[in-house]
């Protein structure tokens, strides 16, 4: 966001000078009233602004992760799943579904305030015989020491090394990621990784890295073709 927020001041300057540019050649009883000590004090007092913005993206800032991304009042109609987020304050339900046939909720999973990385808890009710539906589980126990090797300012490093972050303002996050994501009849190994990532909601780039070893897991621009 802010990369984008530095290319709109910048393309607003050029707009100015071009206009000022104009009026002077076009207007020279106007150009009276804009002189070239009040164009200049503008174009100072934006290129100021740029600078500020262009800073604040200089620095990383860490991703929290907390509250529910969507409303679940929304489930009220199906108090099962209420009931499970009462239970289970480790889900965060970040997507829900209403149509005719189901009512049910997507959740981000948390272990001991850590995300799962790229792992849903997914709750369904079946509105035409109320069963209730699951996919995957909420683990109880990932056997792996939270204190990373890896600094977040090492893993950044690592993670500008595997993308081109560009202008991009940095966010970082400490989590976990099943290395087996994906691969069928194989038990789930977790490993305690670093997220770095654009801190807009879209995401990317993004990198996920070992934060133990370094390693890269996923890396991904966001470009689809």
């Amino acid at each position: 966001m802010c990369a984008v927020h530095l290319n709109l001041c910048l393309q607003f300057i050029i707009i100015v000078v071009i206009w000022y540019c104009k009026v002077v050649i076009e207007n020279q009883q106007f150009q009276m009233k804009i002189t070239p000590a009040i164009f200049l004090l503008t174009t100072l007092i934006y290129l100021a602004g740029c600078h500020n913005i262009s800073k604040s993206c200089k620095h990383p800032s860490e991703l929290k992760n907390s509250g529910h991304l969507a409303n679940i009042r929304d489930l009220k109609a199906a108090p099962e799943l209420l009931d499970t987020l009462s239970k289970y304050s480790q889900l965060q339900v970040f997507k829900i579904i209403n149509d005719e046939y189901t009512i049910g909720m997507h959740c981000h999973v948390f272990y001991k305030g850590y995300k799962i990385f790229l792992e849903d808890y997914r709750l369904f009710k079946r509105k035409v015989d109320n069963s209730i539906n699951s996919m995957d589980n909420i683990p109880t126990a990932i056997d792996v020491s939270t204190n990373p090797t890896i600094d977040y300012k090492g893993a950044i490093e690592i993670a500008k090394k595997t993308l081109d972050f560009g202008q991009t303002c940095i966010g970082y996050s400490l989590g976990f990621y099943n290395i087996n994501s994906g691969i069928s009849f194989q038990p789930k190994s977790y490993k305690l990784v670093w997220m770095v990532q654009n801190e807009d909601p879209n995401g990317y780039p993004r990198v996920l890295l070992d934060a133990h070893t370094g390693v890269v897991y996923i890396k991904d621009n966001g470009v689809r073709y």
